[in-house]
């Protein structure tokens, strides 16, 4: 299940409305999936074992069509993941994903990690059978500084 449908939901409709949905599908086939990559924090079994630093962050995988999350450490400046992918059961059923899914998220994730070690959440990733795009928040362009001698 999705960390934040709501929100999610809300930028599908805009996607919508301005036809961004309409032309993907029209190209790649009907929506079939959805992914929202957010912030996290390490499970309490993991926190003794893999000490942060202030560039590595926790990323945390949600789908709609998983009942589990997949969370991975990365030092975001060097690119590089800090221990192995972990998984958070969303439901007592939920199983573990396909490795390939594992795999998807991992690139997706790196693919939007800025080479300054900077990135925007949530990702979040729109699929079809065929496909995907993603959608990620961009900073604000800086104003540029005006000095008045």
């Amino acid at each position: 299940m999705l960390a934040d449908k709501k929100s999610f939901d809300r930028v599908e409709e805009i996607l919508r409305n301005n036809g961004t949905i309409e032309n993907f599908e029209k190209e790649n086939g009907e929506l079939r999936g959805r992914m929202m990559i957010t912030l996290g924090e390490l499970p309490e079994n993991l926190k003794a074992d893999l000490p942060l630093n202030k560039t590595d962050f926790v990323f945390i995988a949600t789908f709609d069509f998983f009942d589990t999350a997949i969370g991975i450490a990365v030092d975001t400046v060097n690119r590089a993941p800090k221990g192995d992918a972990f998984y958070i059961k969303q439901t007592e059923s939920a199983a573990e994903p396909p490795m390939e899914w594992v795999t998807y998220f991992i690139n997706t994730l790196s693919e939007n990690i800025r080479p300054d070690g900077s990135f925007g959440v949530p990702i979040l990733v729109f699929m079809s059978e065929e496909s995907g795009f993603t959608v990620v928040p961009t900073p604000p362009e800086k104003e540029p500084e005006i000095k008045i001698e």
